[in-house]
């Protein structure tokens, strides 16, 4: 089995790296308007997905990967952490009793929501330098990426002829 054919190749991947992009700022936006854990849970899976897409492509778009990509896997991991203490959170309250006595159940409270708050700081601080760029910024990083890169991967007579063309 070959190469894989992408047809459009570099519009075509970057036309789902931007969409993945616009999706997560979106849901960057829905969680600072109202944080609740679900919205954030949202905004995890669609960090994920970005940084997941980012992954397939990071040979060939190796500006965003070696420096949006690292950050993405941290801004998932923080969003992670969030959505464990809201676990833990939600427990606390469905079987009280797991917890120790209610002294013990509002000490674990306290630090589960002083811990959030914590997270969610590093979470949107992190988050506005990774979608800070306009989503064509992205796109042109990413079709320049790709072009550079299939170049190299191209024999040297035939690169010479597109230069020349």
């Amino acid at each position: 089995m070959g190469p894989w054919r992408v047809d459009h190749g570099r519009r075509a991947i970057a036309k789902g790296i931007v969409r993945a992009y616009k999706q997560a700022r979106s849901a960057m936006d829905v969680v600072r308007d109202d944080p609740t854990a679900e919205r954030f849970h949202d905004w995890r899976k669609k960090v994920k997905v970005m940084s997941n897409e980012l992954k397939l492509v990071s040979r060939a778009v190796p500006e965003l990967a070696d420096t949006v990509a690292p950050k993405l896997d941290r801004l998932g991991e923080i969003l992670g952490q969030i959505h464990d203490l809201d676990c833990a959170a939600a427990t606390s309250e469905r079987h009280p009793r797991w917890f120790g006595t209610e002294a013990d159940r509002e000490a674990v409270r306290v630090l589960v929501a002083e811990h959030r708050v914590l997270l969610e700081r590093d979470a949107f601080s992190l988050a506005e330098t990774v979608f800070a760029g306009r989503p064509r910024d992205v796109r042109e990083v990413i079709e320049t990426s790709w072009t550079t890169w299939r170049l190299r991967k191209q024999p040297i007579e035939h690169v010479a002829v597109v230069r020349a063309a």
